[in-house]
């Protein structure tokens, strides 16, 4: 119920692709509080920090925008991110006023994927969750957190 048309499209999606490509994987990260414009600039300094590219999806979803510091943020309700680190890459999808990341992405043989290197050491993390973690997802969601 407190999903959005972004979340559910996105989420059939990443459904549709997993059936088609069974080595994609997510995280679910939670927050102690919720991610407002603070936060969330902090978090793109934390990624600009780590990692070789940020870059923002456009509000119309066409293009992305490439961050070089968190002031060229473009604060939206929903945002979308595309983080690379030499050939791997992570989505990142939130929402302001929630307490939620997603990422998804591809396994990375023996080492830790990018999808879930993009949340560790974030500000204000609670706990990060595999997005096959169905029965927690769904307590998420009762909660009214997804």
């Amino acid at each position: 119920m407190g999903r959005t048309k972004n979340f559910a499209a996105r989420r059939f999606f990443c459904i549709i692709w997993g059936m088609s490509n069974e080595f994609s994987m997510g995280f679910v990260a939670l927050f102690g509080q919720p991610l407002e414009r603070p936060q969330v600039c902090s978090i793109v300094a934390h990624w600009l920090e780590r990692f070789e590219r940020v870059e923002q999806v456009a509000p119309q979803g066409v293009l992305t925008m490439i961050l070089s510091e968190p002031g060229d943020l473009n604060l939206e309700p929903n945002l979308q991110f595309r983080i690379t680190n030499s050939d791997q890459f992570a989505w990142v999808y939130l929402t302001c006023g929630r307490r939620i990341i997603e990422t998804t992405g591809m396994p990375n043989g023996e080492e830790v994927s990018l999808c879930l290197s993009v949340l560790t050491e974030l500000p204000g993390l609670e706990r990060i969750y595999s997005d096959k973690d169905d029965k927690k997802l769904g307590e998420l969601e009762k909660e009214g957190l997804l």
